[in-house]
């Protein structure tokens, strides 16, 4: 994201992997961080649909995010490719997201799958913090990935 200070993406390709490690369900993929330039989810989710042909996709994101989704690159493609599942995060209610989607076309609507779950105040934004204050994140994330952050001095500035 332009304008925006982000951890180098091999760093954050190896958290995700540690994440995930211990869930034989899911695997870190390096193709984002492969890729030359910019990368953006359209051309992701289209590499994706190559490689699994047969199966269909779902890009999972807070429903913080979703509106957000609608300004990306070639949007309509991306849905055309894709659905959304739009998981709830604490403070955004899914009844207001839905008022806000009220000028967003039908067609695009009905590729958003909305999901209530259990509410976890944390967020990868929350961690970044307290970690910059010095406060504590364990428990938030899996011990591989707090020490992987301690041991490269992520998040400090």
């Amino acid at each position: 994201k332009p304008g925006y200070h982000i951890t180098e993406p091999w760093k954050r390709y190896v958290m995700t992997g540690l994440a995930v490690e211990s869930n034989p369900f899911f695997q870190a993929s390096a193709m984002e961080v492969e890729r030359p330039g910019p990368s953006y989810t359209v051309d992701t989710v289209s590499a994706v649909q190559v490689l699994y042909p047969e199966c269909e996709i779902f890009f999972i994101t807070g429903s913080d995010a979703v509106l957000e989704v609608l300004t990306w690159k070639n949007v309509q493609k991306l849905l055309s490719k894709c659905r959304f599942v739009s998981v709830s995060r604490p403070g955004y209610n899914l009844d207001e997201l839905h008022a806000k989607l009220g000028g967003v076309p039908r067609e695009l609507k009905k590729k958003i799958i909305y999901m209530e779950v259990p509410s976890l105040a944390i967020s990868s934004t929350e961690i970044r913090k307290r970690v910059r204050e010095g406060r504590p994140i364990k428990y938030l994330l899996p011990e591989s990935v707090e020490n992987y952050i301690n041991k490269n001095h992520l998040y400090r500035q």
